[in-house]
């Protein structure tokens, strides 16, 4: 006798997603900021965004409470100045181009000074087309973890909605794996910095 359903469900491929939370203040959509949690919690990251200008910061944080904290890797990627100047430019519109090139100056400097000591492959890359920002946490392994915010035109990255993905069965599913390669992608065909 056998009760129940024993075919695999069509619904066998699933997927956790989290809309970010933008909580508002004073009317206002609330800028994203990086959970600290993850980045202490994990080894591999990578960061696909514009300015990357609280990334600094939230690193400080982590080595001030555990001086002795090390990433296997961190990969920082940056749109190229000709990025910045033909696609961007509209969604920083209180800012010149070339305040946006020195900021993303500073940003990859600070945190090469930074990093250099505490993470074993530390790269920075530029990419020419952004289709969306987002951050990538253990990526390959189960437990893995992706962040996407797509741009919305003429609206400021921080604040734009986003997406969560996560590696939360045997195998990851194919929108997880979508972004995933999408990363490999661009892994492999930005530039250093």
């Amino acid at each position: 006798l056998f009760i129940g359903n024993h075919k695999t469900p069509v619904t066998k491929w699933y997927m956790k997603v989290k809309p970010t939370e933008m909580k508002a203040d004073s009317g206002r959509i609330k800028p994203k900021v990086l959970p600290q949690e993850l980045i202490r919690r994990h080894h591999r990251i990578a960061f696909i965004g514009i300015m990357h200008d609280n990334l600094s910061k939230a690193f400080v944080n982590i080595l001030e409470e555990d001086p002795q904290h090390r990433w296997d890797q961190v990969f920082v990627l940056f749109p190229s100045d000709s990025c910045l100047k033909n696609t961007l430019v509209q969604n920083y519109s209180m800012q010149p181009v070339e305040k946006l090139i020195e900021n993303k100056n500073a940003c990859r400097s600070s945190l090469h000074e930074l990093l250099s000591p505490v993470v074993s492959d530390l790269r920075f890359l530029t990419y020419d087309q952004l289709m969306h920002c987002g951050s990538y946490w253990d990526w390959c392994d189960p437990g893995g973890f992706i962040h996407v915010s797509p741009l919305t035109w003429g609206a400021n990255p921080k604040t734009c909605p986003a997406m969560n993905y996560y590696w939360n069965s045997k195998v990851p599913s194919p929108e997880y794996r979508v972004y995933r390669d999408g990363l490999g992608y661009l892994l492999k065909t930005a530039t250093p910095f």
